[in-house]
């Protein structure tokens, strides 16, 4: 039954103590190779349990692409879920990527899409359903058992590789940081803690 959260003020302590788990970059490695070692869950959650991880940085689309194609969101948590407490597991976050393309187009009007390669749920500002889309995922993950979401935001193409020059565009700076406020409020309204991650090509790339 769903209940009413009220939004979260703010970031909160989500361990007592350090924890050591596996990002996305590794494991699509692994994947592009067909290594054994990520062939199916039960092997995944095997070789991160016993290379000493206490577990991923993964959301449902990641584990999603382990299930058939249209298998519900429910069933793809939820298997998941038992897996992960099977190995002593957990998924404490998942991150996100948000490109900013600047060009609103008919492709962009869909709830989110997965980058192959990456393996990474990826998002647009030009998307006009893109506080929706967010929301849905992230309440997935929260169900999966992430209490964090970290977002790597891209820069637009006039302002990528440019060694930090757009800090003198003032109107993007206050773009982004409305950008930043809201999607951190979205964070908050699920119950989750919102992070960035300083990157190369986003806007957190020169902190």
């Amino acid at each position: 039954v769903a209940q009413h959260v009220p939004p979260m003020a703010g970031n909160r302590r989500l361990s007592e103590s350090h924890r050591v788990v596996l990002g996305s970059w590794p494991l699509t490695g692994a994947i592009a190779s067909a290594d054994p070692r990520v062939a199916t869950l039960e092997a995944l959650f095997e070789h991160v349990r016993g290379a000493g991880y206490d577990g991923l940085e993964q959301g449902t689309h990641f584990f999603r692409s382990y299930f058939p194609a249209g298998t519900p969101d429910a069933e793809v948590i939820g298997r998941t879920r038992l897996l992960l407490a099977r190995a002593g597991l957990e998924v404490p976050g998942a991150l996100y990527s948000i490109a900013d393309s600047g060009t609103p187009s008919a492709d962009l009007d869909r709830p989110s899409s997965v980058d192959p390669a990456q393996r990474v749920l990826a998002f647009d500002f030009a998307d006009t359903g893109l506080d929706e889309s967010l929301r849905l995922a992230l309440r997935n993950d929260l169900a999966l058992g992430c209490n964090y979401a970290t977002f790597q935001l891209g820069l637009p193409p006039e302002h990528a590789d440019t060694g930090g020059l757009y800090r003198t565009d003032e109107a993007f700076i206050a773009t982004t940081a409305e950008r930043v406020g809201r999607i951190q409020r979205l964070c908050f309204e699920v119950g989750m803690n919102f992070y960035l991650e300083t990157h190369i090509g986003t806007v957190t790339e020169d902190i």
